[in-house]
């Protein structure tokens, strides 16, 4: 979503966002030093660059309902 793996999956991201194709944003962590779970700043560049509310909902409704076993 930051661009941090090349212009093609920033590109592949954006354009999901912008088109409301993504149910929801995560990490894969692979350590405390690399690839971490620190999702603060996507949260804010979708806030700011796609739309707050969508957001929110492929950032923490959706990934609460999927946990839940709920239909998205």
């Amino acid at each position: 979503v930051l661009g941090k793996f090349g212009r093609d999956a920033y590109r592949t991201a954006d354009y999901l966002l912008r088109h409301n194709m993504a149910a929801c944003i995560a990490s894969d962590a692979h350590g405390l030093q690399y690839r971490t779970n620190q999702l603060s700043n996507v949260y804010d560049h979708v806030c700011l660059h796609i739309n707050p509310v969508y957001a929110h909902m492929v950032m923490f409704d959706n990934p609460y309902r999927i946990c839940q076993n709920e239909v998205l």
